[in-house]
């Protein structure tokens, strides 16, 4: 499976933005909401985090998930994560920073309200 990811650094954390063909067979063996599910699951378990947040989203009428995990580690980095499925094709797009709070500022919700589906 080939990842195309783009990320940023900012003053207070940092932007990433990504995307992934979902195989066809595993779509024919799942519902989009257990797809969903596995990436959420997978990107908590990747990271060996802790979710600290979940729940369903729908971006331009296709479902996702936004999710908020702490990761391990020297020091303790927060993220959220959203990430979306449109026919076939997973983007995920997320913000870390090392600072919780900062997950909920209004440039960050203004990063999350600016994804569209142009494809």
């Amino acid at each position: 499976m080939t990842i195309v990811q783009y990320s940023a650094d900012g003053k207070t954390g940092t932007w990433l933005v990504g995307y992934y063909d979902v195989p066809p067979k595993v779509l024919e063996k799942k519902t989009v909401e257990q797809a969903l599910e596995d990436g959420r699951d997978g990107s908590v378990k990747a990271t060996s985090g802790k979710l600290i947040r979940d729940a369903a989203i729908t971006v331009e009428g296709n479902p996702g998930r936004s999710i908020y995990i702490e990761l391990p580690g020297g020091n303790t980095i927060y993220a959220r994560s959203d990430f979306v499925l449109v026919k076939g094709r997973m983007y995920n797009y997320l913000y870390l920073s090392t600072v919780e709070s900062e997950l909920s500022t209004p440039y960050v919700k203004k990063f999350f309200d600016s994804f569209h589906i142009t494809r």
